[in-house]
């Protein structure tokens, strides 16, 4: 200060005022005001020329705020400090301007520096021992093998959560977890920490290990599907189609084509595997034709037809060899079996009568050749068939067989018709 007003107060012994002009620095890491003097002309020539003093102020330059896990380490300005446990000044715990306490709770010090041989009063510090946020945690486990696992924190206000190092949110929910261990942190306004592990657990799922099948044969409905599964929670029930549930893994009475087989256990967790069965077409003689015989001769005919069946196709007459064509020629009068087969193995078998009919028939000859080169053979023949027979010997009709004589060495053709048409020929040497 410049030209300032002397105190007028009673001095010491040979003490003196000195006056003159001061010049102050704050420093603020130190909390310290220096001020340096320089005498004037007017003050006592026992003065120095210049004088410096210093001014500290005491202010903790620690945090006053510790977690109780976290080593407490005091720092405060001042010159020559003194801490004490009480306001009075009695219970001295430490000097200096750094302290290791030791405490876990909150404490207040008493704080009090000394300059110029007087000890001012004290200041008192507070350090503040905070306990970490208390948490508790709602765990729900992923389902049916998807990332929907949860983790829902109840704490108090103002903590935020960290899930595996990541960064601090506001938000207490961490959702679409898989199954995993994972690490939980819970930090206050203090940066005081909870730590807790936490384990979202793994559902197990059901699973398809195979499908028995067995394919309809002959476009029947004796298919079947069987399902080995497992895994899954309790007990585990089957669908084909995604119908109608049932205990039982095995699926009967089925037609070829495709489907889907599903198991499904109590939690609703399912696993499906789609599955073929062969089609196949049920081989059918669709079409018969019968040709009678006619003329009583062996010249009945069994024409066959069947639907696609299943490749390549066979046909049999009374199981004799297989053939390609479904016809069969040249049969006489009677009851046959015939039987269609294709590559699958697929048969059809139906029973089929050919009609007999009736033609001519020569039954019994007599013949007396000729003698001496003359005109004395004689030729005799018995038929029978439909009534109203006519003959013919050598293309010449003949008004019967029965006794012919007066014929000639020779070769004759007898001739033998019906109404119908039907004949019957044959010839005899003379």
């Amino acid at each position: 200060m410049e030209a300032g007003t002397v105190i007028r107060e009673k001095l010491p012994p040979k003490s003196n005022w000195c006056l003159g002009t001061s010049t102050f620095t704050y420093f603020p890491d130190e909390e310290k005001i220096e001020s340096i003097t320089k005498k004037n002309s007017a003050t006592h020539p026992g003065c120095p020329a210049q004088s410096t003093s210093t001014i500290y102020r005491l202010k903790l330059k620690s945090p006053s705020r510790y977690c109780v896990d976290q080593p407490v380490e005091l720092s405060i300005t001042g010159q020559n400090v003194k801490w004490y446990a009480d306001a009075d000044k009695k219970q001295l715990v430490h000097e200096g301007n750094t302290f290791k306490p030791g405490i876990t709770s909150t404490t207040t010090f008493y704080v009090s520096q000394s300059q110029y041989n007087m000890e001012s009063l004290v200041v008192p510090i507070k350090i503040e021992i905070i306990d970490p946020p208390l948490i508790t945690t709602t765990l729900t486990a992923e389902t049916c093998g998807q990332a929907n696992g949860s983790i829902t924190v109840t704490s108090t206000n103002q903590v935020q959560y960290s899930l595996n190092n990541g960064a601090f949110q506001n938000t207490s929910v961490f959702d679409n977890l898989k199954p995993s261990n994972y690490t939980l942190q819970a930090k206050n306004t203090a940066g005081c920490l909870t730590t807790k592990e936490i384990t979202i657990a793994r559902q197990e799922v059901p699973k398809i290990n195979a499908v028995f099948a067995i394919n309809p044969q002959c476009g029947d409905d004796k298919g079947s599907l069987t399902i080995e599964a497992s895994g899954g929670t309790g007990l585990l029930s089957y669908s084909l189609n995604g119908k109608d549930f049932k205990t039982d893994s095995q699926f009967e009475k089925l037609t070829g084509g495709n489907f889907t087989v599903t198991v499904k256990d109590q939690n609703q967790c399912s696993a499906s595997q789609s599955i073929s069965l062969k089609q196949t077409r049920k081989l059918q003689l669709k079409d018969v034709s019968v040709n009678s015989t006619t003329c009583g001769q062996s010249n009945g005919l069994i024409s066959l037809s069947t639907n696609e069946g299943n490749g390549r196709i066979q046909f049999s007459l009374d199981g004799a060899t297989n053939q390609a064509s479904g016809i069969f020629d040249h049969l006489k009068a009677g009851v046959y079996t015939v039987s269609v087969e294709d590559e699958a193995g697929c048969t059809d078998i139906k029973s089929v009568t050919v009609a007999g009919s009736v033609g001519p028939k020569i039954t019994q000859v007599t013949i007396e050749p000729a003698t001496c080169d003359q005109l004395n053979a004689k030729l005799s023949a018995q038929t029978t068939g439909i009534p109203n027979l006519t003959y013919e010997l050598n293309g010449v009709v003949v008004p019967s067989l029965a006794n012919i004589d007066k014929l000639a060495a020779g070769t004759y053709k007898v001739v033998v018709r019906d109404q119908n048409g039907c004949s019957i020929d044959t010839s005899f040497i003379k």
